[in-house]
């Protein structure tokens, strides 16, 4: 059945032609001359969901994921590991000095890497995520002391907030709780409605043995959505507060709660695209409304069934299979919310690893 919804979804689009972006007009953002980019938030986007957030010494990864197992290898449920050759080549230098990992949910595309980039390159680095995160991650005994389970009395909510944890003593974050979107909508001959179809659902209980072999194995979990506040000092005002999500969810589910935004507005957003958006509640504009971004930078949009590779041979990013008018979509719909919001906000779609962004403080 996996197999029959993954063919399904990609036959309508089969003979469109995709869109796609050059890899020369992958965009970027520089600081303005004279601006010193160590006083400025660096995102560099990683691929899937995966970014690096810089700001002077403190770094933070959301789980990349470089060795993007094929449609067939998922489909069919192949055994899928991580590219430690994929993840040598393409995450940043800057990703060892890394404080935290935080997991949004534990789908093998947020979590089949991070096992091998927090081992072999971020050292010092915490991951965060739900209690299935660390149950998944288990087998890896040297991780132990450095996978943090978020558990339900820490988290906030669209009306509450949760419980600050630190990371550094310049970086705090907040995990919200959230919901994972279908992933596919299926319009199928024999029913008079659509199917939405949402696969690897669940979580786990208890501790793995063996590290998980196919995609299936990789449980949803809890899904987070998280505030990260960079400080100005440790235990002080924050300079620069982003907000991410790793799937889109109905309004007001995974929402920044009214009593933060009062303290300080949300600089960045880092949203998802992939996932079945159009049958959610008011996605992307109802989050964009809510935490009033200076910045929106969207994520999961791109072909994660081909490593990075593959964009390097053809010159351009192309988006996730079967869905060619989505990223456009989202980026329209996402503009045109933050016009109403900030006509100075910007959207910006992004390509893993060549699009790199720098954002100056608020008042600079």
């Amino acid at each position: 059945m996996r197999l029959l919804f993954l063919l399904l979804a990609l036959t309508p689009l089969a003979c469109a032609v995709p869109f796609s972006v050059p890899l020369e007009q992958c965009p970027t953002r520089s600081v303005a001359p004279g601006v010193p980019e160590d006083s400025a938030l660096v995102v560099h986007y990683l691929g899937v969901s995966g970014f690096l957030l810089k700001h002077g010494d403190d770094v933070v990864l959301t789980a990349p994921m470089y060795s993007n197992p094929s449609l067939a290898e998922v489909a069919l449920e192949h055994a899928i590991r991580p590219d430690s050759a994929q993840v040598d080549r393409f995450l940043p230098p800057e990703a060892d000095a890394a404080q935290a990992i935080l997991v949004g949910h534990s789908h093998y595309d947020h979590l089949l890497d991070v096992s091998d980039i927090a081992r072999r390159h971020a050292r010092e680095a915490r991951i965060y995520g739900s209690p299935t995160t660390r149950h998944l991650l288990a087998p890896f005994p040297d991780l132990d002391d450095r996978v943090i389970a978020v558990e339900e009395g820490d988290l906030g909510d669209h009306e509450r907030p949760g419980r600050w944890l630190e990371v550094a003593p310049r970086v705090r974050i907040m995990a919200l709780e959230s919901h994972h979107s279908s992933q596919v909508t299926l319009e199928l001959p024999f029913s008079p409605q659509p199917m939405p179809v949402h696969v690897w659902r669940g979580g786990l209980e208890q501790d793995r043995e063996d590290p998980p072999r196919t995609a299936s194995d990789w449980a949803e979990g809890g899904v987070y959505a998280y505030v990260i506040d960079f400080l100005a000092a440790p235990g002080g005002r924050p300079v620069f507060r982003v907000y991410f999500q790793d799937s889109g969810t109905d309004e007001p589910v995974g929402y920044v709660p009214e009593a933060l935004l009062r303290d300080k507005r949300v600089d960045v957003a880092l949203l998802c695209v992939g996932g079945d958006f159009h049958r959610l509640r008011r996605h992307p504009e109802g989050i964009l409304e809510n935490a009033r971004p200076r910045h929106a930078v969207l994520g999961h949009w791109e072909d994660f069934f081909v490593t990075q590779d593959n964009s390097e041979i053809d010159g351009r990013v192309f988006p996730i299979p079967g869905t060619d008018q989505d990223a456009r979509e989202f980026r329209s719909r996402a503009e045109r919310a933050l016009r109403g919001v900030d006509p100075e906000s910007r959207v910006w779609l992004p390509c893993p690893t060549r699009s790199r962004f720098t954002f100056v403080a608020e008042d600079e």
